[in-house]
Parts: structure tokens; C-alpha cells; sequence
């Protein structure tokens, strides 16, 4: 049976969502395993068409994902109901949707499409708003559209993994660090204003100096806004730290790294995708911090953001203009510089270097604690080795891959965070 009718029925499954307030742990587990054994024996035999081989196993990782979110947040069943909704709703008519919008394909997956992107947003905050409604709590528009569109980007990864495994769980994930802003809080008028007008100033100067292009400077004066306005001074220090050691390193022996190709495009000015790829998920994280019932927690996961930019760019420019042996972290083999996922010793040394500094920077300036500024830059240096794996994943855009390594960081810092306190 062809794609719309197998998704209809993934979607559909998602109505079984809705009995989780009513059922108990071991109920709902139960209820879950009998779907993995229903779906083992029985609905090849009732509905063989639906499936697209005889062994299927979405049908069968479909139910054990779902047992395994419920055995995962015994105690917060709805986590694991969001992270439900996210793999029936936002996956299902991503699938359903997507193929059929005249849209764009990713520039990182081919096989996906921005339509599909929209669709999953669109259908899984819906979804993710009623899943709140039946559980009786009250979620933020802004922290879910945060929590399912984080899922959806993770859906449309080159992951060897399937979607019915990674999108759930991450959307369970990031609900159970995001949903306790109980209260989403705008930030006062003037500040606002304040943030506008000084991002304006920042902005201008960099673009008059060359270092930023048209777009840069619009993406950044977007970008600068939100995080001054959210986060106050010292959050727009952080963007102006990394702006400036970044756009330092990117210039440093520029003619060496001319000489082999390897130069950053555009004569080293930095444009619109690059403020976006590196500065976009610390804006997200930026708008939550009034709203954080953990002060320094929130605080922590944003400059880990930020402090794995740095390291990734630190490391990346140090290494070009430095670097004497570039090679695979995972084999060790030597590979021309410039190459994705490659280090250097140099290279490896700033990228440890600058994420501390930057913690130590916040740590002076009051806004974290010593032991918050060890574990920004513990997080800044583990999540930029990250991406050396990431991108053996698959073909990637460059900044589509700088994006998903703040991700991938800030979550670090959390966890880490978490495990010293």
C-alpha cells in the first residue's frame, strides 16, 4: 500500500496518546509491549500491504519507542506523551506532507525538503498543544514551538538511526529541560529598545570595517537584539566575545590559508548563514532566560552554545594557518588541512583554550559561577570534538553542521552541569 496510507496510520496511532493520563505505569507499558507484539505477529498477517517489506521494522521500532519513553519518565508521563506526539504528529505529516509541497530541498538531505521542515512544525506544536490540554499542563506557545522544532530538525539529520528512535526521544528529552519555564516573560520596553539601538552600533561599525557583509549584518543585529534584550549585557558580551575572537582567528594567517584553498569565503566576512549557524541556538536559548527556574543553569547552557562556536572556530582557523599534521580523530589518518571532522594539535589546543577563557570571562563578570565557567569550556572543547564524528555521518553543510554542534554542546553543558552540582 503506497506512503499516505501507512502515515495516516502512524499518525493515527497517535490518538492512543490521549489514554496515558488514565493508565497507570505498568498499564500503559503493557499496553505498549502488547502493540510490539501485535504488530510482530499479527498485522502482517491482517494488513500486509501496508508494509513496505515483509520485515518492517518501523512498525516494530514505532511501539518500542514508545514503551521505552514510558519506562524513561515513570513520573513525568508527559515527556514522554510529548515525545510521542513529536514522532506521530510532526514526523507523521512531515512524511505525509512533505513530498507533495513544490518546496525546496535541504541543502544538507536531499531526501528532505523545507516543506516537510514546516509541516512537522506546524502539525507537531498543534499536536503537542493538545497532548498539553489532556494532561492538564499549562506549556508556553514559545517553549513548545522550542521543543518540537528542535525535533524536527533532528528528523530532517542525515542520522544512521531511525526516526521513529531519534525524534521522539530527543522531542521527551528537550521537554523535560525545557518544559519548567512555567511562564514564558518578554523583556521590559526599554530594554528592548536598549538592546536594538546597541546591536545597531555593534552592527554598523562591522559591517564599515568589512567584516561582515550586507546580510551579516542583518542576521546579526537580528541575533544581537534577542540576546540583549533576553539575556541583558552580559549575554550580548558573550555574542561580542565570540564575534571578535572568531573574526580575529578567521583573519590570522589569511595568506597561508589563501595559498591552500582553505580560506573562510567572501574575504573572510562573515554573512548572514554564518551568524545564524552559530549564533541562532543561543538566541533560542537567550528569550528563556528570564523565564528559567535555574538561574545559572540556563545561563550555562547558553554559553556552552557559544563556547562550542568558539572552540569549533578557534580550532578550525587555528589549525589552517598553524597546523602543521591534520588528521581523523577516530582513525588517526593524515588528511589534507581544511578537511571536515579534521584536527590539528594546534588546532585542539585553542579549541580547549578559548571555551575556558570564555567561561572565565562570565566567571569575572559574575554571571556564573567558577565551577559554571570549568563546565562552559569542558562543554565548549567536548561538544566541538563532536562534530569531527558528526560529520562522518553523512554529506553535511558546513553551517547546518556548525548549528547542530551549539545543540549539541549547550546539551553537554546541561548534562554536565547537572552531574557536578
Amino acid at each position: 500500500m503506497n506512503l499516505p496510507v501507512r502515515k495516516l496510520v502512524h499518525i493515527l496511532m497517535g490518538g492512543f496518546i490521549f489514554a496515558l493520563p488514565h493508565l497507570n505505569l505498568w498499564q500503559a507499558a503493557a499496553c505498549a509491549l502488547g502493540a510490539f507484539l501485535f504488530n510482530l505477529f499479527i498485522f502482517p498477517r491482517l494488513l500486509p500491504g501496508l508494509l513496505r517489506e515483509k520485515a518492517d521494522p518501523g512498525v516494530l521500532i514505532y511501539p518500542l519507542s514508545v514503551l521505552a519513553l514510558i519506562l524513561l519518565f515513570p513520573d513525568h508521563e508527559i515527556h514522554a506523551a510529548l515525545g510521542w506526539a513529536a514522532m506521530a504528529f510532526g514526523d507523521g505529516f512531515a512524511a505525509l506532507i512533505g513530498p507533495w509541497l513544490p518546496v525546496k530541498r535541504l541543502p544538507y538531505n536531499p531526501g528532505k525538503s523545507w516543506g516537510g521542515l514546516l509541516a512537522f512544525v506546524v502539525a507537531g506544536t498543534a499536536g503537542a498543544w493538545l497532548v498539553c490540554g489532556a494532561f492538564g499542563v499549562e506549556a508556553p506557545l514559545p517553549v513548545l514551538l522550542l521543543v518540537i522544532g528542535a525535533a524536527a530538525v533532528v528528523e530532517t539529520l542525515p542520522l544512521p538511526l531511525s526516526d521513529n528512535v531519534s525524534v521522539p526521544l530527543f522531542a521527551a528529552f528537550a521537554s523535560s529541560l525545557l518544559l519548567p519555564v512555567a511562564q514564558f516573560q518578554w523583556p521590559p520596553a526599554g530594554q528592548a529598545g536598549v538592546a536594538l539601538f546597541s546591536t545597531l552600533c555593534v552592527g554598523t561599525a562591522g559591517w564599515l570595517l568589512k567584516l561582515v557583509s550586507p546580510s551579516g549584518w542583518a542576521g546579526g543585529i537580528l541575533v544581537g537584539t534577542l540576546i540583549f534584550a533576553f539575556a541583558s549585557w552580559q549575554g550580548f558580551a558573550t555574542l561580542l566575545a565570540f564575534f571578535i575572537l572568531a573574526t580575529a582567528f578567521t583573519f590570522l594567517g589569511y595568506r597561508r590559508k589563501r595559498a591552500l584553498g582553505i580560506e573562510q569565503e567572501g574575504g573572510g566576512r562573515r554573512g548572514a548563514v554564518h551568524a545564524l549557524a552559530n549564533c541562532f541556538w543561543g538566541a533560542c536559548l537567550a528569550m528563556l532566560i528570564p523565564s528559567w527556574p535555574d538561574a545559572e543553569g540556563i545561563r550555562i547552557l547558553f554559553a556552552a552554545a557559544f563556547a562550542t562556536a568558539l572552540s569549533d572556530t578557534s580550532g578550525s582557523e587555528i589549525g589552517k594557518a598553524f597546523g602543521r599534521l591534520a588528521f581523523l580523530p577516530w582513525n588517526l589518518r593524515r588528511v589534507p588541512p581544511g578537511t571536515e571532522g579534521a584536527v590539528s594539535l594546534e588546532g585542539l589546543a585553542a579549541s580547549l583554550a578559548m571555551p575556558l577563557a570564555l567561561g572565565a570571562m562570565l566567571a569575572w563578570m559574575g554571571w556564573i559561577s567558577p565551577l559554571g565557567a570549568v563546565v562552559v569550556g569542558c562543554a565548549g572543547f567536548l561538544g566541538n570534538l563532536g562534530e569531527s564524528f558528526l560529520a562522518r555521518l553523512g554529506p553535511w553543510n558546513n553551517e547546518w553542521l556548525n548549528f547542530t554542534n551549539t545543540v549539541l554542546g549547550s546539551g553537554l553543558g546541561m548534562l554536565l552541569w547537572h552531574l557536578t552540582r
